[in-house]
């Protein structure tokens, strides 16, 4: 592990979980450094740093603290090996160069050691585009409003992360066109799960975006 005083921005980011586990309450963008993020690293963080910073000097709490994006870069890995079996079905010797390459990138060899949002946002996405390759893999199957319903959601999770992840916005529009298509359905029926998937990500990420604007 790195030592604690390592990483990109890394003491804004301890001050935002400082202050939601102390005042019990998101910030707005003035109050801090890295107030601007969305929240969901800072929440998910919060209530072990509540209960460590009790019993533990900073920097040993800051070190524990980096639990959450280490998970979060294993869970990657994992999505990489998924989504090389899924591309690379009948290629061994492909998985295993994918998944090596997948394993020793940045976000999973030192992004991920160090307290910050961008490892549970990388997480989100990759599930995302994994979601998505699911949807444009040869004969992959008609799926129902459930999995658009699951798409959204994990979106929106990653709007909640960090703001990037808007990015996907054209990608998702294109795959669940190209799936309408695919499963020989009209092009028009690709609105429907269009709209889903845009309507539960803004039910998920859109109230502390609407926050920010209705308070700034």
């Amino acid at each position: 592990n790195l030592n604690y005083q390592v990483g990109t921005d890394g003491w804004g980011h301890i001050e935002y979980i400082d202050y939601i586990a102390t005042k019990g309450t998101l910030p707005l963008a003035p109050e801090g450094w890295h107030m601007f993020q969305p929240p969901l690293n800072y929440l998910l963080s919060a209530p072990l740093y509540a209960v460590l910073i009790k019993c533990l000097d900073l920097p040993s709490v800051v070190k524990i603290m980096t639990i959450v994006p280490i998970l979060c870069g294993l869970m990657q890995i994992e999505i990489v090996y998924r989504a090389a079996k899924l591309v690379f079905t009948d290629r061994k010797d492909l998985q295993i160069i994918a998944i090596i390459t997948g394993s020793f990138l940045p976000i999973h060899t030192y992004a991920c050691q160090y307290v910050g949002n961008e490892p549970l946002t990388a997480c989100l996405v990759s599930l995302v585009i994994l979601l998505c390759l699911f949807l444009i893999v040869p004969e992959q199957e008609q799926r129902g409003y459930g999995y658009f319903i699951l798409i959204g959601l994990i979106w929106g999770l990653a709007l909640l992360s960090k703001i990037t992840a808007m990015l996907l916005a054209p990608v998702l529009i294109m795959v669940i066109i190209f799936h309408a298509g695919s499963v020989k359905k009209p092009l028009r029926s690709a609105w429907r799960p269009v709209i889903t998937v845009f309507f539960v990500a803004m039910i998920v990420a859109g109230w502390y975006y609407l926050r920010n604007y209705i308070k700034l």
